[in-house]
């Protein structure tokens, strides 16, 4: 049972279902962009310079060229590939995310919402349904679970997944001198 919008002067155009497939879309992506995060972290190991541009960009679509440009920059084949699909469907994938976050509630009425109840009234559009909005939701955890698949396979220790570590060996040249206990 989902709560009660009766609280809220202003009603909004989704339904209950549609509502929580929104929070699920917005809850995923939260999740990715850590793991880009991660992604970075590992990709830049101790490049302070790739590490402030991607600290100091604030805009995902220059949080994700970062990603593309240290991949490309630091991996060798056939990781850089695979990593590289990878980014390509999270930049997909945001198109759509940001379809339902920010597009969606456009129209050619300037009020998206209706005050104490009632429906919108046309020309509003509401075309993005509950199974459109989960499977978008869906597909951003599919590709959290790819990324996750890719670090695991790589990871020295089979136990525990440690980004950093994993990515390390994927690496065209590390970017530190390695210690004689890490071989």
């Amino acid at each position: 049972m989902f709560p009660s919008r009766k609280k809220f002067k202003f009603q909004v155009t989704p339904s209950d279902r549609e509502l929580w497939a929104i929070g699920m879309v917005a809850m995923q992506w939260s999740l990715l962009e850590a793991w880009v995060s991660t992604l970075v972290q590992g990709l830049a190991q101790h490049d302070e310079d790739a590490l402030a541009r991607f600290n100091t960009t604030h805009s995902l679509e220059g949080r994700l060229e970062t990603w593309k440009e240290l991949t490309k920059e630091k991996m060798q084949e056939p990781y850089c590939s695979r990593m590289l699909r990878l980014h390509q469907r999270a930049v997909d994938t945001k198109q759509m995310r940001d379809r339902i976050i920010h597009g969606i509630w456009s129209s050619n009425d300037p009020v998206a919402t209706t005050i104490q109840g009632g429906a919108p009234k046309h020309p509003f559009k509401w075309s993005p349904k509950f199974d459109k909005i989960k499977e978008t939701a869906e597909r951003i955890d599919n590709l959290m679970m790819d990324i996750l698949q890719m670090l695991a396979e790589l990871s020295p220790d089979k136990n525990e997944v440690n980004g950093r570590d994993a990515l390390r060996q994927t690496l065209k040249q590390p970017n530190h001198p390695r210690s004689k206990n890490e071989g």
